[in-house]
């Protein structure tokens, strides 16, 4: 071969080089074949997707179709732009205040005094909750704390006092009528619960307090304080308009809660292209920064049993298991442990309300306490440090726990040297 040999077929082809180039219709063609290839495969795809997107857009509407209401979002989201909050306090029924009142009041708090001794008595011998049950470590998990149990001991006596009360208090049979004092002056009534800026002045600090008392210049005992009642938004509406549940509007029982979610809620979710788990974390975070509602806990501090007894404790609402409930069926289950929330203290008689463990400000307290004697506990005295617990290869933890009935301490987990955290949630 020299330089004059051709890169192109000859007319003796035995005779061509191994190296020349196929030009010609062939090589036209098979580049046309491969280029329509990967037009078809990019086709295809792009229908796959499209395909695709068009079925998951159609199952999600199918799905939040059942949770569609009537009502615009646009007008609800207008009317609560509109107030101005807090809204004021509804207008009370109060109880004539006379002789024989006063001797009426001295007897409906008696009667809850006594009602409060038997519950105790009960509550020493009636069913307990397994320490490994669902139930039992959840109520612990949002355990109350004692400062909590001794306020709500004296709002149960209240609250027992005004169902008392109340037919003195309705023009009529059928008026559910809102009730509110006279005020309540007792040896067991807590005195923070009627305190106020007169009879208890603020001392002079320079930092905020853990519980939020004081914080609040105009308000100091009363908004934002830890172990003070929340504030509704709007009135309660309980069904004898003092304590017992809500009622529909013909006076009939409302249907179980668990029958609505069940029917209501669906069953299955999509995951939501717009947000992370990290959404729903950090909302439990603020909630739990702001709110601890207190529940109703045993004389001893346990847990209260309210499907394993047909003498029902009366801070009890078992919700019961219909036959289509998934629950009955894959747990056998026929009865879901609910007890009430605590009731709060209110100073004078009047409907029931609910009980905030910790300060409504954003301050962190499910971090550091919402109690000087918690806050103090979980201090390290040392440079404004919080305790901590050092693992064997150096981390450091929050501090342990070793209650072995939080619910989340386990015995065989003890014996190794593993127990459970406590923070200014709980301890």
């Amino acid at each position: 071969m020299t330089e004059r040999t051709p890169l192109t077929s000859t007319a003796m082809p035995q005779y061509d080089p191994q190296y020349v180039f196929n030009a010609g219709r062939v090589y036209r063609n098979r580049v046309r074949q491969f280029q329509c290839c990967v037009c078809a495969t990019v086709l295809a795809c792009f229908i796959v997707a499209l395909v695709v997107t068009v079925a998951y857009s159609v199952n999600r509407d199918t799905d939040d179709a059942g949770n569609n209401t009537d009502s615009s979002e646009d007008d609800i989201l207008l009317t609560l732009t509109s107030l101005q909050f807090p809204l004021p306090d509804p207008e009370y029924v109060t109880w004539p205040d006379n002789d024989t009142s006063s001797a009426e009041l001295e007897l409906a708090l008696n009667i809850g005094q006594e009602k409060l001794k038997v519950r105790d008595r009960a509550e020493e011998t009636g069913p307990r909750l397994q320490q490994d049950s669902p139930s039992y470590r959840h109520q612990m998990a949002v355990r109350t704390y004692p400062e909590a149990t001794r306020l709500s001991r004296a709002g149960y006596i209240l609250d027992v006092a005004s169902q008392h009360l109340l037919p003195s208090c309705r023009r009529n049979e059928t008026q559910k009528a809102i009730c509110r004092g006279p005020t309540v002056a007792a040896d067991w009534m807590p005195q923070e619960a009627c305190a106020d800026d007169i009879s208890t002045p603020c001392p002079p600090t320079t930092y905020r307090s853990a519980d939020g008392s004081c914080n609040n210049l105009l308000h100091p005992y009363k908004w934002g304080v830890a172990m003070r009642p929340f504030r509704r938004t709007l009135p309660p509406d309980y069904g004898d308009g003092i304590s017992t549940p809500r009622l529909a509007k013909d006076g009939s029982a409302l249907p179980s809660a668990r029958d609505v979610s069940v029917t209501v809620h669906r069953p299955l979710y999509h995951d939501d292209p717009h947000f992370t788990v990290m959404l729903a974390v950090w909302g439990q975070f603020i909630d739990h920064d702001i709110t601890a509602t207190a529940l109703n806990i045993g004389n001893n501090g346990g847990a209260i049993s309210c499907c394993e007894t047909e003498d029902l404790h009366p801070e009890c609402f078992p919700v019961l298991l219909d036959m289509g409930d998934p629950y009955f069926h894959q747990f056998n289950m026929t009865c879901m442990e609910f007890v009430r929330s605590a009731p709060a203290p209110m100073c004078t008689l009047g409907p029931r309300e609910q009980l905030n463990q910790v300060s409504s400000y954003l301050d962190g307290s499910v971090i550091y306490g919402a109690n000087f004697n918690l806050t103090t506990q979980l201090r390290s005295m040392q440079g404004g440090k919080l305790r901590m617990s050092v693992t064997p290869d150096g981390r450091t933890l929050l501090p342990y726990t070793s209650d072995p009935s939080d619910g989340c301490n386990q015995e065989q987990e003890n014996a190794r040297g593993r127990y459970c955290f406590a923070s200014g949630k709980k301890k």
